[in-house]
Parts: C-alpha cells; sequence; structure tokens
C-alpha cells in the first residue's frame, strides 16, 4: 500500500525518493514467517488484518485498531515458538532494522538540505518506530519535527 501511495504521489508532485532501508529482513524471519502462519489461529489474525486495510486503507493502518491487532498478532508468534531462539533472534533483528532505517533518516538530514519529508513504514513496525523517533529527539544532533498521522 505505501508503494501505491508513493506511485500516485508521483503523478501530482516532483519529489526524490530516498530509500532507508540498507537489507531486507534476515533469512530467520523469513522462516519463522513460514512457520507460524501455518497456525490458523494466526492465519484468521492476517485475515482479518488484510480484509480491514484493504477496506479502510491509511485510516485503518494509522489507526489504535491496526497497532493493537498488530501486538496481538506479534504476542501469538511468541506463543507459537514458544520463546525459542529463533523468536529472540527475529525481534533483535527487527529492532536492529528499525534502528538502522532512523540513523539512516538522521543521517540523510545531516547531509542534505530539505523542507520537508514524509517516511513510511509498514503498519507492523509503527508503534516501535513511533517509540524510536520519541527516544531520538533526545539524542540526535539534528532536531527534526516529527508529525504522527493518526486518524
Amino acid at each position: 500500500m505505501e508503494i501505491s501511495a508513493i506511485q500516485k504521489y508521483s503523478y501530482k508532485t516532483s519529489f526524490q525518493y530516498v530509500p532507508v532501508c540498507e537489507n531486507g529482513l534476515s533469512d530467520t524471519f523469513h522462516k519463522k514467517i513460514n512457520l507460524v502462519c501455518k497456525n490458523r489461529e494466526l492465519q484468521k489474525l492476517i485475515d482479518n488484518f488484510n480484509y480491514r486495510a484493504a477496506q479502510n486503507g491509511f485510516e485503518f493502518l494509522n489507526s489504535l485498531e491496526c497497532v493493537n491487532l498488530q501486538e496481538e498478532m506479534r504476542v501469538l508468534e511468541s506463543r507459537i515458538l514458544i520463546n525459542s531462539e529463533m523468536d529472540k533472534t527475529v525481534k533483535a533483528d527487527i529492532e536492529a532494522y528499525e534502528i538502522l532505517m532512523i540513523r539512516n533518516i538522521y543521517s540523510y538530514c545531516n547531509n542534505n538540505n530539505f523542507v520537508s519529508a514524509i517516511f513510511m513504514c509498514g503498519a507492523a513496525h509503527r508503534k516501535s518506530i513511533i517509540k524510536k523517533i520519541e527516544k531520538s529527539k533526545t539524542n540526535e544532533q539534528v532536531k527534526l519535527s516529527w508529525t504522527i498521522f493518526e486518524n
């Protein structure tokens, strides 16, 4: 959905696209997804999430309801994996992935001049990214004015 929004925006406005992800998530993450998605209860939550996202788009993806549903799915995934080494590895990989995105944003801002920017991330990262943004406000030299879109 994020890519579709960027494409639609590009028809009306000229802008520079700056990717902040250097790499995708790890092979362990993909193995975890293949494993946990076999669970019927999780599959129902995923189907419900996808239905709501298709019906309501960004209104849902930017909502507290979405955050709560994502949290419910993550808790169930951890229960399925019984807090295994795989679960711990994937959580650490996601943490590193998100921290790198925030670092890359600040690095870009330190080295480039611009008036405004939009940072879009997947809904699964929303809650933890917002926490990282709040923490970065006090730790970074460049002071950014972040606006978090919510409904």
